[in-house]
């Protein structure tokens, strides 16, 4: 009896939507954080290209930032650091990025897991005060 294999052609068919709708959950997150005036920022932890030795270019695992949520996020009033990680579907976070998480969370950051905007909205909410307008306290020259 043979094991059955799945091509990646395949692969990509069943998991139709997923890149996409984490993509949607994450451009979602980031505007609902700059409303709050949280300041936040993509992190992109994905292959990386990097030169061949003989020329050309290859994808490379980027193993500096395996385990980093999608998000760095800045938490008012006190700077406080957050790793927001979207997850979509059914989707969990890999056993490094459960590490990694725990390390931040031990040392004082807030890590979350986000499944929708609703969620990052009640966290916010209970965490963020309202926005304050912005000060600027430099002469405009």
């Amino acid at each position: 009896m043979s094991t059955p294999r799945l091509s990646a052609a395949a692969f990509k068919r069943a998991r139709k939507g997923s890149l996409a709708a984490h993509q949607e959950l994450q451009a979602a997150a980031l505007k609902l954080l700059a409303l709050h005036r949280v300041p936040a920022m993509p992190l992109h932890t994905g292959p990386r290209v990097a030169p061949r030795a003989g020329g050309g270019f290859e994808l490379r695992a980027n193993k500096a930032q395996r385990g980093a949520g999608d998000v760095l996020a800045c938490l008012p009033p006190f700077g406080q650091l957050a790793f927001l990680e979207f997850k979509t579907g059914g989707a969990s976070r890999s056993p490094e990025q459960i590490r990694v998480h725990e390390e931040f969370a031990r040392a004082g950051a807030v890590c979350l897991v986000v499944r929708d905007v609703a969620e990052l909205a009640l966290f916010l909410s209970t965490r963020v005060a309202a926005p304050a307008p912005f000060i600027n306290n430099r002469k405009e020259s």
